[in-house]
């Protein structure tokens, strides 16, 4: 073998090698990390698993990150798995968003649009989980952008139990 067929197998074997490290740099980075971590809290949120949930803490997930939708993990508590407005109870986990507040999740936080959790909560009708997030300080009369409020989501999406939780927190018309 001559000497320029080794150097050519050596740059090719040096460039494999740092294309490698490449990619396991980027994977291991902490914001790979991070977003892996969100996406396994998300899905546990939305089943309910309080063990995955805290599994996920445990690995280092972060209450307060959102998705690439700026939605958080509190939301999708929130909102549920797979919610279904004509029958939110399967989804409705008062216990998850509970354990994420007293992990330090903002019940005030906004995505872009100006959504809220206590909208998610509003929209499916989860009046239980409304219910904590509003014992723990959600603002009942918060606007989006479009001027909606949880009280409007409930109204139109008639959950009249929640309309009235709503009502009796102060919310307004």
């Amino acid at each position: 073998m001559g000497d320029e067929q080794k150097i050519r197998r050596w740059l090719l074997a040096v460039s494999v090698l740092a294309v490698v490290a490449a990619v396991a740099a980027w994977w291991f980075s902490p914001g790979q990390q991070q977003k892996r971590w969100t996406a396994a809290l998300i899905n546990a949120v939305q089943s309910g698993n309080q063990k995955a949930v805290q599994a996920a803490f445990d690995d280092g997930a972060d209450v307060n990150s959102r998705d690439s939708d700026g939605i958080t993990i509190l939301m999708h508590a929130a909102r549920g798995d797979q919610p279904d407005i004509a029958n939110p109870a399967p989804s409705d986990n008062p216990e998850i968003v509970e354990l994420l507040i007293h992990r330090g999740a903002d019940v005030n936080a906004k995505t872009d649009s100006g959504f809220v959790a206590l909208f998610w909560a509003a929209r499916y009708g989860h009046a239980r989980v409304a219910k904590v997030l509003i014992a723990n300080g959600a603002e009942v009369n918060v606007k989006d952008k479009e001027s909606m409020t949880a009280l409007r989501w409930a109204n139109t999406n008639q959950h009249t139990k929640l309309v009235e939780l709503l009502k009796e927190a102060g919310a307004k018309e």
